[in-house]
């Protein structure tokens, strides 16, 4: 049976278990863990304007990985069956391979509890992030506890090093079973007084005021464009043309020399 598979976007990954403290050295590796290395994994394969499914499918059979194309989601953007892409891959890591087969299309992948999901960037950023955890901390200081579960889920999650020592000092005593990954944080970084501000795939925990504005500058939408500047000669740079000298006014051409007049010719000559 193919390791490729084909899911919903409303599919459930398996629930991953954040490992008690002192626990480390029985604790075995999370799936997450296991695909965080298959994409370091060197696959050599050449295709071209071959089906994206088709190519996602010989990718996941050479590094042994679960790859799941979301057809539900993309079909926001287009039908996934008529996406094809080309790819020359020799002994290049699975994470090169997928980033180029994936950006031919403005898509994105990202490691979701026992898979690797390809779909837009948002629905891999919403589905990590939301991914369902369960917890069980006995007087853990917060960033230890934050970076177990980022590793244990192969998600992005970092404490602001300007609110390390408020982190440090708290210790998290936390049980819970099946939330999203997100709420996990949240509730975990309330007990040290601190909040986690959603960046992109990354959830940056920082003190309450600095999480506000952080919030507040993502929310900003960029400003419409306007006319065409005529002093935009490239894009994403305004390259100043200078004015021209003023003309010098029109001068006439010299008007042609006087010619005199002839004398007249005498009366009664020959």
């Amino acid at each position: 049976m193919s390791r490729f598979a084909l899911i919903l976007a409303f599919a459930l990954p398996p629930t991953i278990l954040a490992n008690p403290a002192g626990k480390e050295g029985a604790r075995k590796e999370t799936p997450a863990e296991v695909l965080k290395k298959a994409l370091d994994h060197a696959v050599t394969l050449e295709v071209s304007e071959q089906p994206l499914g088709t190519v996602l499918q010989q990718l996941s059979d050479q590094a042994k990985a679960t790859i799941v194309l979301d057809h539900n989601a993309l079909f926001n953007i287009g039908d996934p069956t008529d996406m094809a892409v080309s790819l020359k891959a020799k002994d290049m890591k699975l994470r090169s391979a997928l980033r180029s087969v994936t950006g031919q299309h403005g898509l994105s992948f990202g490691i979701v509890g026992d898979h690797i999901l390809v779909s837009s960037e948002d629905a891999v950023n919403q589905r990590q992030l939301r991914q369902r955890v369960s917890v069980d901390l006995d007087a853990v200081s917060l960033p230890k506890a934050l970076k177990d579960l980022a590793q244990q889920t192969a998600t992005n999650v970092l404490v602001d090093p300007r609110a390390f020592k408020a982190a440090t000092d708290a210790k998290v005593s936390l049980q819970l079973d099946e939330v999203p990954l997100e709420t996990a944080v949240r509730i975990m970084s309330e007990m040290a007084n601190l909040r986690p501000v959603r960046l992109g795939n990354v959830l940056f925990v920082t003190t309450s005021d600095r999480a506000d504005r952080l919030k507040a500058d993502a929310d900003i939408p960029l400003p419409a464009p306007g006319p065409r500047d005529p002093n935009m000669a490239f894009p994403g740079g305004a390259i100043p043309v200078p004015a021209l000298p003023p003309a010098a006014p029109a001068v006439p051409p010299p008007a042609p020399p006087a010619v005199p007049p002839m004398p007249p010719k005498p009366a009664g000559g020959n």
